[in-house]
């Protein structure tokens, strides 16, 4: 008796499909990503980057200072390798890097030809900018949420209350 074996092979035509992701709707209108993106576009970034090292290879001089710029902000220093690996996997890296994943060898090499000036220095920078330009209370400021006074100890928000009700009596 013989047996027969099914052939299962499909043959099928693929057609290449364009797909443009974009995270417009994904990173809120509150997000530091926004905030990095705003400020660099009121700016002249001559100041910071100097564009004649790109190489026709090279990534935009402008997308990779905001990718510095929002990793500066959000996790202080951060090492090439991580920025890399923050472009492949944060929404909000992908967003500015209009999902371009640049290696820790391109943020490597942007760092060291392309800056004029240390990060800290361009962040600083940004910081007088904004200070300047949009209409931030610097009386009260806010790290977690949390409103303390400059003085404040660890307990004085939480039994103001209380001790002013005990020193009337």
């Amino acid at each position: 008796m013989k047996t027969y074996q099914q052939d299962y092979t499909a043959y099928q035509t693929y057609a290449l499909l364009d797909f443009n992701i974009s995270f417009e709707k994904d990173v809120t209108a509150d997000d530091i990503s926004r905030t990095v993106i705003e400020v660099t576009e009121r700016i002249d970034i001559n100041k910071f980057v100097a564009f004649t090292h790109r190489n026709s290879h090279g990534y935009d001089g402008l997308m990779m200072l905001r990718l510095l710029l929002l990793a500066f902000a959000d996790n202080g220093y951060a090492s090439t390798r991580k920025l890399a690996e923050l472009c492949r996997t944060d929404i909000r890296y992908m967003f500015i890097a209009q999902n371009q994943k640049p290696s820790h060898q391109a943020f490597q090499r942007f760092i060291h030809d392309a800056l004029i000036m240390s990060v800290e220095e361009i962040f600083y920078e940004m910081n007088r900018i904004m200070d300047d330009e949009l209409p931030i209370d610097t009386d009260v400021l806010c790290i977690d949420g949390t409103k303390y006074e400059a003085n404040a100890n660890k307990n004085t928000f939480i039994w103001r209350k209380n001790t002013v009700r005990h020193r009337e009596i």
